[in-house]
């Protein structure tokens, strides 16, 4: 009953029932908290002063902090983790939050007057920052209505179209570089709406405007280009019109489901005779513009088919025929996902969410089928933000004007604004440059990778012109143990700027990586064994053009060290960005996404990130396989599949010679000895088809940390030295009581079982396992 009370949705005010009345009726104690600093909380009395101007007011009274715009307060109380409601404490959250707070400007007791925000008034409309230039340039504001609202109710519904037509949009001086989109036509919206990508393709560069979009689920500050100049054509091409102007929203619903097509048409009789004339669904086109009453001869209804009660009706518009209303024969076609949001608007003006309702009852109508195992009964299920990074990926996953894939960035929505960190990344710059030049041999590693870099085109020298945003990430190097000449440069993408870094606003997407022991074991079943690698693989995927200024940085001009550093910007998505390893998984797969299906499964199954392992009992079908995979990446995306390595020399022999290992390239085949090669941190020897391990005879400290970073080296994924690894654990458990600092020297008798388990470890410095599986 507290927990009811307490919801907000249930708060209401009668103005008509005496105070006598309330008082009589279902009393509630209100309890009020006082707020005090004890010694053992971090709580912020009417003393302290502002955090940020450490002047004699709270946080609460701060006229500036309440000033900034409400995302900047947020943040600035995430980063304090100071609570959002009383704003005074950081020893509890919002939710559990006991003081007694009110409002000064609207009365509520949510929240502080420093949180308060400034709310348009209750008629669902989006508030737009204009100067009237007519009144002396004073600040005025335009009104447009609120975008078409879709409710999704917890109910088995049917499939519903709208007024969605195919449409070819251009620039009204560039038509011969129109593009083919979905429009929403709405006539409850009194201003034309356009999706950020759609002002990218069209190359509208309009200028930048705040303004606040209102709806019944709340308000949000939102910044949006404005633009002239575009013309829309039906598919026909017997209808073009002048668009007024329209503002950048990336609200815009998006669902091709809706979309009438031929199939629509003929399931109804009444409807038969305008299926010629609906377009089939054209998946590779998204909804971008919604129409609203501004341009109001797109609305006109020259002729119109209507049904019996409960069926659709169809209406012909200047840009096309639609068909509106539910369209399911039956009533069956229920969506995939279903989503309820039931809001109810208080007497303040402000907004609350009822959680979902249990109270409905599905039943199903197979018999004995309830308990039956399927394969995702054990399997994790998408997050919403995985789920968000794919419908994301699904949308604008595509191929450029070259035949490359391409991608954006996936930051996260709302995405926060971005503060310009160019200083910080010219300062690191000049580190890596002071660095670099006291280092000879890494100053030549570095131009070598970076001259590989932008020789393959993955870089280019940033424009100085900047239409939005951008980033900049600092570089530094990495050597690999096993690869002392080679370096590999590494955009720091966690590098924090006030408080903020290129990772943070970033999705990093669902984990699409194979399982390493499921790829291993399935390369052992069979007699012919065969692996490649997918070369520069996050480098195959570009970033869209109007995410590249987020990947900015500094290097030297030409690639050449006596020139100045000067900004370049990737053009791909690059190591050290949280989301590159499922963009190039996602796409990896994409690119053999039309192959066959033993094509697709090699990839989809047997790869882990870009090397690809697998096995045969006969040697034709390896290099048929292998074969076929090179040419469907090659063919969809110009994606090189190379390094291929195999313990049969027949199979070697079926590839060029540039697409075999590094190491086997200068051999004769057929009469040197077969070296080891590496991969997936294991050593294989062709010669022998044996995984050979080797112990490391670096000498340790022995010390807590040394003891654990010499069995941490036991690198052994498949457990075959697994009594050696567990020995060496259990030792450690003896030889290191607890209390022991990392770096406190071990007694003399604990010192002489540690070096008699590393010499029993070391008379094993060398031995093989057979590769494929033993048959007894």
């Amino acid at each position: 009953m507290c927990q009811i009370r307490n919801d907000p949705a249930f708060s209401y005010s009668n103005s008509s029932t005496s105070s006598n009345t309330k008082r009589s009726s279902n009393p509630v104690l209100t309890r009020k908290v006082e707020v005090s600093a004890q010694s053992n909380t971090r709580v912020h009395d009417s003393n302290n002063r502002c955090p940020i101007h450490k002047a004699g007011h709270t946080l609460s009274e701060c006229r500036g902090f309440q000033k900034r715009p409400f995302q900047d307060r947020q943040r600035f109380l995430r980063e304090k983790k100071i609570c959002f409601r009383c704003c005074q404490s950081n020893d509890h959250i919002s939710r559990n939050c006991n003081v007694n707070v009110k409002c000064s400007i609207c009365g509520n007791n949510r929240h502080v007057s420093s949180m308060h925000i400034d709310r348009p008034p209750t008629s669902d409309k989006i508030s737009t920052p204009k100067t009237d230039e007519d009144n002396g340039g004073e600040l005025s504001t335009e009104t447009v209505s609120a975008i078409c609202t879709r409710l999704c109710g917890n109910m088995r519904v049917g499939r519903s179209c709208g007024k969605t037509v195919l449409v070819d949009v251009f620039s009204g001086t560039s038509p011969e570089q129109s593009v083919r989109i979905y429009a929403i036509i709405d006539d409850q919206s009194n201003h034309s709406l356009a999706t950020p990508d759609l002002f990218d393709r069209l190359g509208l560069h309009g200028s930048q405007k705040q303004f606040v979009l209102s709806s019944c689920s709340g308000s949000s500050t939102m910044v949006g280009r404005y633009a002239s100049g575009i013309r829309i054509c039906s598919i026909d091409g017997q209808s073009t019109f002048d668009m007024p102007e329209v503002i950048e929203c990336d609200s815009i619903p998006s669902d091709l489901h809706e979309i009438p097509t031929p199939d629509v048409a003929n399931a109804h009789p009444h409807l038969h005779s305008i299926a010629p004339y609906l377009p089939a669904l054209d998946p590779s086109c998204k909804v971008e513009l919604l129409i609203g009453r501004d341009l109001p001869e797109v609305h006109h209804v020259t002729e119109q088919i209507i049904g019996g009660k409960g069926e659709p009706f169809a209406q012909k518009l200047p840009l096309g025929w639609v068909v509106i209303g539910e369209v399911c024969l039956g009533k069956v076609h229920a969506p995939s996902v279903i989503n309820v949001r039931k809001t109810h608007v208080l007497n303040d003006g402000r907004h609350t969410t009822f959680p979902l309702c249990n109270l409905n009852i599905k039943v199903n109508d197979v018999q004995d089928h309830i308990f039956v195992r399927t394969p995702a009964d054990n399997k994790l299920g998408p997050s919403v933000q995985d789920r968000q990074f794919l419908e994301l990926m699904q949308r604008h996953f595509r191929k450029d004007e070259n035949g490359l894939w391409s991608a954006p960035l996936p930051f996260i929505q709302p995405k926060p604004q971005m503060p310009n960190n160019r200083y910080q990344a010219w300062k690191r710059a000049q580190i890596l440059d002071s660095s670099l030049r006291k280092d000879s041999k890494k100053l030549e590693h570095f131009v070598t990778f970076m001259s590989k870099v932008i020789s393959s085109g993955a870089a280019e020298v940033a424009p100085d012109e900047i239409p939005g945003e951008c980033w900049y990430l600092p570089l530094f190097g990495v050597y690999h143990p096993k690869k002392p000449n080679q370096i590999r440069g590494v955009f720091d993408s966690s590098a924090l700027y006030e408080g903020v870094s290129l990772n943070s606003i970033l999705m990093s997407g669902p984990d699409l990586t194979n399982n390493l022991v499921g790829v291993l074991m399935r390369f052992r079943k069979n007699r012919i064994a065969i692996t490649g690698d997918v070369e520069q693989m996050f480098y195959q995927f570009h970033v869209d053009e109007y995410h590249r200024d987020y990947l900015r940085f500094f290097w030297y001009e030409n690639n050449d060290i006596t020139k100045p550093l000067i900004e370049y910007r990737m053009k791909v998505h690059v190591f050290g960005n949280t989301p590159s390893p499922a963009v190039a998984t996602y796409g990896l797969r994409e690119a053999v996404s039309e192959a066959e299906n033993d094509v697709r499964s090699f990839v989809t199954n047997d790869f882990y990130v870009d090397d690809g392992l697998i096995s045969f009992a006969d040697k034709d079908d390896a290099i048929d396989l292998m074969q076929r995979t090179q040419k469907a990446l090659k063919d969809n995306g110009n994606i090189r599949l190379h390094k291929i390595i195999s313990n049969d020399i027949d199979v070697m022999k079926a590839f060029p010679l540039e697409d075999l290992g590094k190491e086997l390239k200068d051999l004769d085949l057929c009469s040197d000895t077969l070296p080891v090669q590496h991969s997936l941190g294991l050593s294989w020897n062709l010669q022998t088809d044996m995984f050979i391990f080797r112990v490391n005879d670096d000498e340790k400290p022995i010390t807590r940390r040394g003891i654990l970073s010499t069995i941490n080296s036991l690198f052994d994924p498949l457990g075959f030295i697994t009594p050696l690894v567990i020995s060496g654990k259990i030792l450690l458990r003896e030889v290191v009581p607890p209390g022991t600092d990392w770096d406190d020297p071990l007694s003399i008798d604990h010192e002489t079982k540690w070096k008699n388990w590393l010499k029993s470890l070391k008379s094993f410095s060398c031995f093989e396992i057979p590769r494929m599986f033993l048959i007894l």
